[in-house]
């Protein structure tokens, strides 16, 4: 029985689908990531599945600050609607293939 206790403490303690509900409560609450502590940060970069590192080297790079407002996660998407954006991803990802194969065409 101990055992078995243990067992399901330890799944539960890895389970990544567990919803932290503090940092639920602090995007609700209109905090940004500047404000957050370091553990918060760690929580929030887990939360939306990013590593923390990539999440801070992005928002630096792209945005030049990391005082960005946090965002809950979309909700996941049906079969459908996954199907649907996989069919834009990989047209958009032709459209640029055929659109460099036609500037090197050109230059050449």
């Amino acid at each position: 029985m101990k055992q078995s206790i243990e067992k399901r403490i330890k799944d539960l303690e890895n389970n990544t689908d567990v919803v932290n509900y503090e940092i639920i409560r602090l995007i609700q609450s209109g905090i940004t990531y500047d404000q957050l502590s370091d553990g918060q940060k760690d929580d929030y970069c887990k939360y939306q599945g990013i590593e923390r590192e990539a999440f801070e080297e992005v928002n630096l790079m792209m945005l030049e600050t990391t005082d960005v407002s946090l965002q809950l996660k979309p909700p996941p998407m049906t079969p459908e609607e996954e199907r649907k954006h996989l069919k834009e991803v990989a047209e958009e990802i032709e459209r640029y293939l055929y659109q460099d194969l036609e500037e090197n065409d050109t230059e050449g």
